[in-house]
C-alpha cells in the first residue's frame, strides 16, 4: 500500500499552485490550438486551408498560428491568437498583439480563438475587427470577401447565466455605484464600505467585473470603470421592476406635482426613507415630457404609508403607485430636489428604459442631459 504524507502534499500544491496553473493553462491552449484548423473546416466551409504555420514570428510579435487560407477565390492570411479562456479580459489583452501582427502582414486578418466567446467577448472582437471562433460553434469573420457569423443556443443561455449573477440584487450595490461615478477610482475597502456590502462579496463582484472586462485594475490597486456604456446596457436588458412590487391607490389630488410635494411632507414628518422615480423622478432631474401617475420606492410599513398619504384602494388603475425595493441600494445617493427625493440617474434610467409609457424616449433624454456616456 501506497501512502501520501497529506500535508506534505498540501504544501506542495499550495507554493507549486501557481506553476501547476500555469501547466494546465498550456496544454488547454495547446489543445485548442491542435483543433483550430478542424473548426475552420466545420465552421467556415467557404475557406480552404492551404499552408499551417505554428507559432511563426512576426517582427518581434509571436502568435499561436498563421493560417493561408482561399475565400471567394482569393488568397489571405489568417493570424491565429489561442486563449485557455475567453473571457473579455483575455479578449481585450489580446487585441493589440493581434492588431500589430495583423498591421505587419498583407492580406491578414486577426482571429482570437478559445474554449468559449460570450455575446460580450463578440462584441469585443467586432468592435476591434478582430474575428473569433470557439469550441462550441460560435464564430466570426468580417472579412471583405467573405462575411460569416454564427451564434449558437449556448453562447445566449451562458451570456445570460453571467449577466444573472452579474445583477443580482446585492451585486447591483457594487454595480450601481460604479456606474453612478464613472471616472471615479476606487479601492475594494472603500467600495464595500460604501454600498454596505461585505468585503468578501465585494471582491467576487468585483472579480467578475474585471473577467468581462468592464473595469481595470490600476497600479496602485484601484479599481476603475472601462466600459460604463456597455455595462449600463448590458444591466439595462436584464432589468425590470416585478409587476407585484407595485402597490397602485388612488389621490384625490390631480396635480401630480401637489401630489409629490405632499409624498415629500408627509415623508419628511414621518421620517419615510422613499425617492421619486420614473416619470416622476425625471421631472425633477431631466424634465422632458409631461405625466400623470407618480411612482416612489418606500421603505416601511405601506398599509400606515398609505394612512399617512389619504390614499384610497382601487381595482383598477389608480394615480399614485408605491414600489417596494428589491433591495435598499434602491436609495444608494438618492438626489434631493427642491426637497423632494429623487432616486440616483442610473436607477432612473434603468427603471424608465422598461416602462411602456413612453419609458424609453425619457430614459435616452436623461441619458443624454445627466449620465452622458
Amino acid at each position: 500500500m501506497v501512502s501520501f504524507n497529506c500535508i506534505s502534499v498540501n504544501n506542495y500544491l499550495s507554493v507549486n499552485s501557481e506553476e501547476i496553473k500555469g501547466e494546465i493553462k498550456m496544454l488547454l491552449e495547446r489543445h485548442i490550438l491542435d483543433r483550430v484548423p478542424g473548426l475552420i473546416r466545420n465552421n467556415i466551409p467557404t475557406l480552404t486551408i492551404k499552408k499551417i504555420l505554428r507559432q511563426p514570428q512576426v517582427k518581434g510579435a509571436s502568435v499561436d498560428m498563421i493560417l493561408d487560407v482561399e475565400v471567394s477565390g482569393k488568397n489571405k492570411k489568417l493570424i491565429i491568437e489561442v486563449k485557455s479562456r475567453g473571457f473579455p479580459l483575455q479578449i481585450l489583452q489580446s487585441v493589440s498583439l493581434l492588431l500589430k501582427a495583423s498591421s505587419q502582414i498583407k492580406n491578414s486578418y486577426p482571429v482570437f480563438v478559445s474554449d468559449f466567446i460570450s455575446k460580450r467577448g463578440a462584441a469585443i472582437c467586432k468592435e476591434n475587427n478582430i474575428g473569433y471562433i470557439d469550441l462550441t460553434g460560435n464564430c466570426y469573420l468580417g472579412l471583405k470577401e467573405a462575411y460569416i457569423e454564427k451564434a449558437g443556443e449556448e453562447q445566449i443561455q451562458r451570456t445570460r447565466s453571467i449577466l444573472k449573477k452579474l445583477f443580482s440584487p446585492k451585486a447591483t450595490r457594487i454595480v450601481r455605484a460604479l456606474l453612478d461615478e464613472p471616472k471615479r477610482l476606487w479601492g475594494i475597502t472603500e467600495l464595500s464600505e460604501a454600498v454596505k456590502v461585505a468585503l468578501g462579496y465585494t471582491h467576487e463582484v468585483i472579480s467578475k467585473l474585471l473577467k468581462e472586462g468592464y473595469i481595470i485594475r490600476k497600479e496602485d490597486k484601484q479599481i476603475q470603470l472601462s466600459h460604463s456604456a456597455d455595462l449600463l446596457n448590458d444591466w439595462a436588458s436584464q432589468y425590470k421592476i416585478a409587476s407585484e412590487s407595485i402597490h397602485s391607490y388612488y389621490s384625490s389630488i390631480k396635480d401630480p406635482q401637489e401630489l409629490m410635494k405632499k409624498i415629500a411632507k408627509v415623508a419628511k414628518e414621518n421620517k419615510i426613507t422613499y425617492c421619486f422615480t420614473l416619470h416622476s423622478g425625471a421631472s425633477l432631474v431631466a424634465p422632458f415630457m409631461r405625466f400623470s401617475d407618480v411612482h416612489f420606492y418606500y421603505l416601511g410599513d405601506l398599509k400606515k404609508i398609505v394612512k399617512q398619504l389619504e390614499l384610497e384602494e382601487i381595482e383598477f388603475g389608480g394615480t399614485v403607485h408605491l414600489i417596494e425595493p428589491y433591495d435598499e441600494g434602491i436609495f444608494y445617493r438618492k438626489q434631493t430636489i427642491e426637497g423632494k427625493d429623487a432616486a440616483c440617474n442610473i436607477q432612473l434610467y434603468l427603471d424608465l428604459n422598461q416602462y411602456p409609457a413612453r419609458g424609453k424616449e425619457q430614459a435616452e433624454f436623461l441619458r443624454k442631459e445627466r449620465i452622458k456616456y
